[in-house]
């Protein structure tokens, strides 16, 4: 390969011994004999000088001192120049690459590549033509020119093709250029087929430095498991086979790997081992300086802040030293860092930016674009103008786009978002976001997940509280509309406030709903959507409510992908609904209903709420809330006239059922005393209706407009009976924290109902003679009466007379309490009222009663009177299911017990009178019926028979039997 000349018998022996150790790889034995006869005085001239020199820029190379390797490849080209030794000046002139690409002298590498390709050329050094490809290859690839770069590694690859060792490290390169274009599908490819052939040929450096590159691959693409695999082969076969510099490289990466995984405590233990292995073989080198840098980063996500910029200011000096503009940049990019978090920002800002036009230089994109993403953390207060920080974060996302980098371009799009904003463009801020989720979701990053969520809920929660707070000019809303204009919303009803935040906020859907007192909400509004979405959004809003996944506070959802319950309020498709806002209505600390806006996603980007539209919506909504109240009060007073009135009509004389002339002449009785202030006793059996005559006199007298109030004396225990029929001062007892008016005072100016006055104990007996005779009561506790103006009705089931003469009813109460009485006669007194009630209890139930069931009903004694008659139709409504008719087979078995035959019907034959349900055709159809059945009893069963007998055609009889729901084999539970 070499030249044959006669310079070349002229060249020192021990020289070219030392050249094929090296050439053999063996570097330390070759630097030992150099050494060796360094220290022996050794003086060469010449050619011999040219060589000896090239022997020692060899070992400043190994040795990684670079700037002296440079000076002894210049001063060997000198004596070497102009002669036929090609292949020598060629191996100088790539080793005067090497140390320039090492300082970062690219434009002087470059032209060391090219002399060094054309004096192999010269001689058709094949190994030398690929290494000098390779070389220019490399330059382009730390330009970022990467398409160069590929070419010539290709360019090499075809002088290297039989040749398997050389042609994997050659693949290799090629992926690590793939690696950096982004293109990480082909890197992965190549570096995997050059690890292919290196394990073939059992090409040691291959191996290694396949796993190597490949663990950084996978780190690179976030696949953690498969690169820490990666890196541990490449350090397990470097510690075997001695290859130190590749284990230093593998410490480093298993630190980076750490650090990315955010186990610090880990990156610094296999940081501190990386500085340790490289101070031992170069502790002047990249590989120190690299170690340092990162060791840096680790103590500072440590809280070491001080150890953090001892470590980085000692990786700069050496960076510096070395002229390693690469680590020059990052480390002024961790001094940066280091400032930051000690709230230097001016220092910060300084280094970061020094740091960004160093990397720019050397033209590694990806570095370059992580340095601008450090940046992004400066507050803006340390003088980066907004055009000019804008400007550098688009240049990150633009670098991280064509480097196909999805985990650094979520970032840069989560950085520009931070940006926006910061300068008030929600819109904006919000797309981004939006890029920078779908991003991070895609490669499966579940920490940028949350972290991106969790700055949508930030900013919508400080939106929130900025429109909460004294900053929002909203706040007294009458500063920020006219006079007249403010009146006039005071004076308006609640939907033309509703209407001005529609129009003011843009939205495309809306509704609006009150509740009073903790009810139902009811909806009041709506806009986008028609009466029923309404209603339908009010009740979804309320299961939401119930679910509590809306507070008393705004709620302002800037995506709401991100809630879909929310989303779904008002839409059948939630993805719809681009972002929405939920106004609670507060006053005095209750919520009296709620606002809700939203605005649709459509077919471009959703215009989010920006927080002045946020703080009008909140000012707003105080005035709204104070016509909501208003609102409710109507609502009140209009149900309390409602249920006013519908009492007035249920319990109205009139309106008690029944057509039994005692009972009527009894009524008439009742109807005269009504006005009258005196008490009244009513006694009857249990269920005839005694509290319904003791409402039809309240709201038959002047005191209709007053309360009614009933107490069942039989259900309450003594103690806390006389504690809620007169009340108790606060200390009363114990637990009566707070004074208490009794249902006596309520009443005032109303009609108290005692039921069931015959079991109250007789020391309350002797307070309710004192309300009687002298209208005051007095409190628990309290010695001071208060006056009540009360009429007190009386209910009772027992002979109050007889009570009291067996001493358990007192006497002078009984006088009081009896000066009126009325008897309610039971039901079995007024049979002739039964048809009148059971209509009275089907009506609106859609079902129709037999006569036959009628006359079993009159039959029975209803020993329960009304209220058992009430509770047999409920029943017997629910069995007639979808047929609607009641046939005696559904009457309860005490009931059908009693024969219909036995009874005796009034002469002027009331209970016929008063079926004013059925028709002649429904009393024909019963007989009808009954024949039937008794045609087909007589007969068997037999249909045929039954119609002869019947003297009708059999297929009219099948016609009647499913008229009347007749099963011919279930004859015997026909009545």
């Amino acid at each position: 390969m070499s030249s044959t000349s006669q310079h070349t018998l002229e060249l020192d022996s021990r020289l070219l011994e030392i050249e094929t150790l090296f050439r053999e790889g063996k570097a330390e034995s070759a630097a030992a004999q150099l050494a060796r006869l360094e220290e022996s005085g050794y003086r060469p001239d010449g050619y011999n000088q040219g060589l000896f020199l090239l022997l020692k820029a060899q070992r400043a190379i190994d040795r990684l001192e670079y700037r002296p390797a440079v000076a002894l490849c210049q001063e060997a080209l000198e004596l070497l120049g102009g002669t036929s030794l090609n292949h020598r000046i060629g191996r100088l002139q790539l080793l005067q690459y090497k140390g320039y690409v090492a300082i970062g002298e690219l434009k002087a590498a470059e032209l060391a590549a090219r002399d060094g390709l054309a004096s192999y050329r010269r001689i058709k050094d094949r190994q030398g033509i690929i290494d000098a490809y390779n070389a220019l290859a490399r330059i382009y690839y730390l330009r970022s020119d990467y398409p160069q770069a590929a070419e010539y590694v290709q360019e090499a690859i075809q002088y290297a093709a039989s040749d398997p060792a050389q042609k994997a490290y050659l693949t290799s390169n090629l992926g690590r250029i793939y690696l950096l274009t982004g293109e990480m599908d082909k890197a992965e490819e190549c570096l995997r087929r050059s690890l292919e052939i290196s394990t073939a040929e059992r090409f040691i450096p291959g191996l290694v430095s396949d796993h190597l590159s490949l663990g950084y691959l996978y780190l690179r693409r976030r696949r953690f498991t498969q690169a820490e695999a990666a890196i541990d082969a490449a350090r397990r076969l470097a510690v075997e086979h001695g290859r130190r510099r590749e284990e230093i490289i593998c410490s480093e990466y298993q630190g980076e790997l750490a650090f990315e995984k955010q186990d610090f405590v880990a990156a610094r233990s296999h940081l501190e081992r990386a500085v340790s292995l490289a101070a031992g073989l170069a502790p002047d080198s990249t590989l120190m300086s690299q170690s340092w840098r990162r060791l840096a980063e680790v103590e500072l996500e440590l809280g070491y802040q001080d150890e953090a910029m001892r470590v980085a200011q000692k990786a700069l000096d050496l960076a510096d030293r070395l002229g390693e503009k690469t680590e020059i940049a990052l480390s002024h990019r961790v001094i940066a860092a280091v400032f930051l978090a000690r709230g230097e920002n001016g220092d910060a800002r300084r280094h970061a930016l020094k740091g960004i036009e160093i990397i720019r230089e050397v033209g590694d994109r990806f570095e370059l674009g992580r340095s601008i993403l450090a940046m992004d953390a400066i507050p803006a207060a340390a003088g980066l103008g907004d055009h000019k920080a804008l400007a550098l974060l688009q240049e990150a996302e633009r670098l991280f786009e064509r480097l196909g980098d999805g985990y650094y371009l979520a970032k840069s799009h989560y950085a520009l978002a931070r940006y926006y904003h910061q300068h008030d463009k929600n819109g904006e801020a919000l797309e981004y976001l939006k890029e920078s989720l779908r991003e991070f979701r895609a490669i499966g990053d579940t920490a940028g997940v949350i972290k991106v969520n969790d700055f949508l809920k930030n900013l919508s929660h400080r939106a929130v509280e900025r429109a909460l707070s004294d900053d929002n000019e909203f706040k007294l809303f009458g500063n920020f509309v006219s006079g007249t204009e403010y009146s006039n919303l005071k004076n308006r009803p609640l939907d033309t406030l509703f209407s001005l935040l529609v129009k003011r906020m843009q939205v495309d859907r809306a509704f609006m709903a009150t509740s009073v007192q903790g009810e139902a909400l009811e909806a009041v509004a709506g806009y986008g959507l028609d009466d029923a979405q309404v209603e339908e959004a009010v009740k979804r809003f309320g299961a939401v409510l119930r679910e509590r996944m809306v507070a008393a506070t705004p709620l302002l959802v800037l995506d709401a992908a991100e809630a879909p319950r929310l989303a779904a309020l008002a839409a059948e498709v939630p993805s719809e609904v681009g972002c929405l806002l939920i106004l609670p209505l507060l006053l005095s600390g209750e919520v009296v209903g709620y606002i809700y806006l939203d605005r649709l996603a459509g077919s471009g980007e959703t215009v989010p709420f920006s927080q002045k539209e946020v703080n009008f919506a909140v000012g707003l909504a105080d005035l709204a809330a104070f016509k909501a109240s208003e609102y409710q009060k109507e609502k009140l007073l209009e149900d309390n006239y409602r249920l006013k009135a519908q009492l007035l009509e249920k319990c109205a004389f009139p309106n008690i059922i029944t057509q039994s002339r005692p009972f009527m002449e009894m009524l008439a009785r009742v109807r005269q005393i009504a006005n009258s202030a005196m008490a009244v006793s009513i006694t009857g059996e249990t269920g005839t209706g005694k509290d319904l005559l003791a409402k039809a006199i309240h709201y038959a007298s002047g005191r209709r407009d007053k309360r009614f109030i009933s107490v069942n004396c039989a259900a309450l225990p003594e103690s806390l009976l006389e504690s809620e029929l007169f009340g108790y001062r606060r200390g009363a007892f114990t637990g009566a924290d707070r004074d208490k008016p009794g249902l006596f005072e309520e009443a005032d100016g109303g009609t108290f109902f005692l039921d069931e006055i015959a079991d109250m104990p007789q020391a309350i007996q002797a307070k309710l003679l004192r309300v009687l005779e002298d209208q005051e009561i007095t409190r628990l506790g309290d010695t001071k009466p208060r006056k009540v103006d009360v009429r007190v009705l009386s209910a009772t089931n027992k002979d109050l007379k007889i009570e009291m003469e067996e001493r358990r009813f007192r006497s002078d109460l009984y006088y009081r309490l009896c000066a009126l009485n009325f008897r309610i006669p039971a039901l079995r007194e007024r049979k002739e009222d039964i048809p009148l009630l059971v209509h009275h209890f089907l009506t609106d139930s859609g079902c129709r009663i037999s006569a036959e069931a009628m006359k079993y009903l009159i039959a029975y004694d209803w020993p329960g009177n009304v209220r058992e008659l009430e509770n047999e139709i409920k029943k017997l409504v629910l069995l007639a299911g979808d047929s609607g008719i009641i046939h005696p087979p559904l009457l309860s078995s005490r009931i059908i017990g009693k024969d219909p035959e036995t009874v005796e019907i009034e002469p002027d034959e009331q209970a016929y009178r008063t079926l004013d349900g059925f028709s002649l055709y429904d009393y024909l159809g019963e007989y009808e019926k009954r024949f039937i059945v008794k045609a087909l009893r007589d007969h068997g069963g037999v249909k045929k028979r039954a119609a002869e007998s019947l003297r009708i055609p059999e297929s009219t009889l099948r016609l009647k039997l499913k008229q009347y729901n007749i099963d011919p084999d279930r004859l015997d539970r026909i009545s």
